[in-house]
């Protein structure tokens, strides 16, 4: 007869071999996708007179208005947004290590899955809160300029809606994962 819980190791094997690859693609992604928007982020605060300014001007709010430390002030804030985008990365780097680690059909494994749920629901509503911020330091006559899904991206609802499916599935995969060890202790 065979013993259920080496054909559960057996599974879980096979599947750690399958998505292995899947799971360092993902970590390679997440770690491109924030070291290119840092990057990027430094380019454009870095060179005020090329990217700001303009962007003051095409909305009629004259550059020289705005103070240094207004300008740098902004800057932090929109920095502080990607420190809330490197806790999902790393979030998404424990995930992903988990199920290399064969912690896949777990309540660990959904606890992890969920935490990613709630790292990015804490930065979308970062960026939600941080974008009219940024312009409210810079000059509050933007407000009157900037049409409004240039406060509040639609991207954000999608992201919103990820985070929500992610919570619902880790959550489903975590009252799974309890019958299933519920049902392992009885036999």
């Amino acid at each position: 007869m065979n013993d259920p819980s080496a054909l559960a190791l057996t599974s879980v094997s096979i599947l750690q071999k399958k998505i292995g690859w899947i799971c360092q693609a993902v970590r390679l992604t997440v770690l491109l996708w924030l070291g290119s928007s840092v990057t990027a982020l430094g380019v454009i605060w870095t060179d005020r007179a090329h990217y700001f300014d303009r962007t003051a001007a095409f909305y009629e709010i004259d550059p020289a208005s705005i103070t240094t430390s207004a300008y740098w002030s902004a800057a932090t804030v929109a920095a502080a947004k990607w420190v809330l985008v490197a806790w999902v990365v790393r979030r998404i780097w424990a995930l992903m290590q988990g199920y290399l680690d064969g912690d896949i059909f777990t309540v660990s494994a959904a606890e992890r899955l969920r935490l990613v749920a709630i790292a990015g629901f804490v930065a979308t509503i970062g960026n939600l809160i941080a974008n009219p911020l940024e312009m409210a330091i810079l000059s509050t006559r933007f407000f009157a300029k900037v049409p409004l899904w240039g406060w509040v991206s639609p991207d954000n609802f999608l992201y919103l809606f990820f985070c929500g499916l992610l919570l619902a599935i880790a959550a489903i995969f975590k009252t799974a994962a309890a019958l299933a060890e519920d049902h392992a202790q009885i036999v």
